[in-house]
């Protein structure tokens, strides 16, 4: 087994794990970024379909509210091929079995090639390892030692550290670290709490009649959401898609289903919504265990230089993306 040594290692390539290896590699310190997934970005998570079309069956969108990331955005705009672009303004709220408008806010952001791209311009001149699951921490001295494997394979991985920054959904990050948290630390990460979504893609015939390119749902015995994905990008194919996310009550009751099972429901509770009948063409469901915080650590990072341990993430910055990129950036900041 032969083992990398690094300045920090961020485990963690989400968006708040990929701000902050960004920004701290920018220092010029030696940093290593590892993930468990095949791909960078987390929830930013984009699915080619056999057809060649792309759907985002994770995060839908993101704004940008504060001057720095705004300024990113303008950024990616500015470029001649940039591809992203303002999907919407808004969109309306789905409350006791009616449709309610409501006045246009902030631009909802959302890459044409999808959501991936946020993660994959995060991760340029950033060194990222994904396929590689960390299962265990020690320290020795001022060195932290985190080893696992690397797949496929299960090849052992060891990675040395000064610096251990931990960007995990609360009860991951616990089995990883857990020992080696502060007291204080630890109860305030396990007070964390997540609420889970099944999601489902449907690509169907014809497109629905709703002229809205999405619809939040607020007490919806099933749904949480419901986007015409392809309204972000309809120019790069024909059909028509959708993306459902189930509500946090709903996934949670029935987050052990099975998957078949689970795509009836869904589309059935779209079908009773849009009051037509749908044809389905191609279904995919996907299990998202953590996919938004409801409770958070109450602080926007957890620090300790003196040790070189640190948390940051949704966890403690709360469901939008820009908060997590913005716990990344401030830790970064203070131990950079």
């Amino acid at each position: 087994m032969t083992t990398t040594n690094c300045d920090y290692l961020v485990i963690g390539a989400g968006v708040a794990g990929l701000a902050l290896a960004g920004d701290l590699t920018r220092t010029g310190a030696k940093v290593v970024c590892v993930d468990k997934g095949r791909v960078v970005g987390g929830r930013c998570a984009t699915r080619t379909l056999a057809s060649g079309s792309r759907v985002d069956y994770g995060a839908q969108y993101f704004t940008a509210r504060g001057e720095r990331f705004q300024k990113w955005v303008d950024e990616w705009m500015a470029e001649e091929k940039s591809d992203l672009r303002e999907w919407n303004r808004g969109y309306p709220t789905w409350i006791d079995g009616k449709i309610r408008e409501r006045a246009p806010g902030h631009p909802r952001y959302a890459p044409m090639s999808g959501m991936q791209a946020v993660g994959e311009r995060l991760a340029r001149g950033v060194d990222v390892r994904v396929s590689t699951t960390i299962t265990a921490l020690t320290k020795t001295g001022d060195l932290w030692t985190a080893t696992g494997h690397a797949h496929p394979g299960e090849t052992p991985v060891s990675f040395t550290a000064k610096n251990v920054c931990l960007t995990l959904p609360a009860e991951q990050l616990l089995r990883v670290a857990g020992g080696h948290l502060p007291d204080d630390w630890r109860t305030r990460l396990e007070g964390v709490r997540y609420d889970p979504a099944w999601t489902l893609i449907a690509v169907i015939e014809n497109d629905i009649s709703l002229p809205h390119t999405a619809v939040e749902f607020k007490n919806h015995p099933v749904l949480g959401w419901l986007a015409r994905d392809n309204t972000k990008r309809d120019f790069l194919r024909p059909e028509p898609v959708l993306v459902a996310h189930a509500s946090g009550a709903w996934s949670r009751a029935h987050i052990e289903d099975w998957k078949d099972s689970v795509q009836a429901a869904i589309f059935a509770a779209i079908e009773d919504v849009c009051g037509e009948k749908i044809q389905l063409r191609e279904g995919h469901t996907h299990r998202w265990r953590y996919a938004a915080p409801t409770q958070t650590t109450g602080e926007l990072f957890l620090a300790d230089k003196v040790n070189g341990l640190h948390v940051c993430g949704d966890g403690c910055g709360g469901t939008r993306m820009e908060s997590a990129l913005t716990t990344g950036g401030l830790l970064a900041a203070t131990i950079g």
